[in-house]
């Protein structure tokens, strides 16, 4: 079968055009950023209901080598950044992939560059979730739908 279907059915509004299924792996790897944006709201959310001052200060120190005025915004958009990617991934935009690049570099960097900062378990989480995810959408399945969906986007 191949990775292409052709759509007979006359009750579909794209009969007669040719479209690629989602790939699993792709889908997964939605899934999750999800999850992770809803895990990262809810701590946010919570630590800012009961200790605004610990939020501020987290946020603050969350790039030991970057000014607090730097680190601060950036925390936050990282925090954001998983959503974007999600939805980006679900419809196939290619920038969705570099996006999920820089979270697990910048994720990976604060990790390693604050080793003291973290648990073992949250420096081993880090370490695999995020080589796990950048596996799903960047295998040949899902090159494969992510160059065909450019390729419609272009013509």
């Amino acid at each position: 079968m191949a990775d292409t279907d052709f759509n007979p059915d006359p009750r579909y509004p794209l009969q007669g055009f040719y479209y690629m299924k989602r790939p699993v792996p792709v889908t997964i790897a939605a899934a999750f950023y999800f999850i992770l944006t809803a895990l990262a709201c809810f701590t946010t959310v919570a630590l800012a209901i009961y200790s605004g001052d610990v939020l501020i200060e987290v946020a603050a120190l969350a790039f030991p080598f970057l000014p607090w005025w730097l680190s601060m915004p950036l925390y936050f958009i990282l925090l954001s950044l998983p959503v974007f990617i999600a939805v980006g991934l679900l419809s196939g935009n290619r920038s969705a992939r570099w996006l999920a690049v820089v979270l697990a570099a910048a994720s990976l960097i604060m990790v390693y560059s604050d080793m003291e900062s973290y648990s073992s378990q949250q420096i081993i989480i880090q370490s695999i979730l995020h080589p796990v995810l950048l596996l799903l959408i960047f295998n040949p399945v899902s090159n494969r739908y992510f160059a065909n969906a450019a390729s419609k986007t272009e013509s």
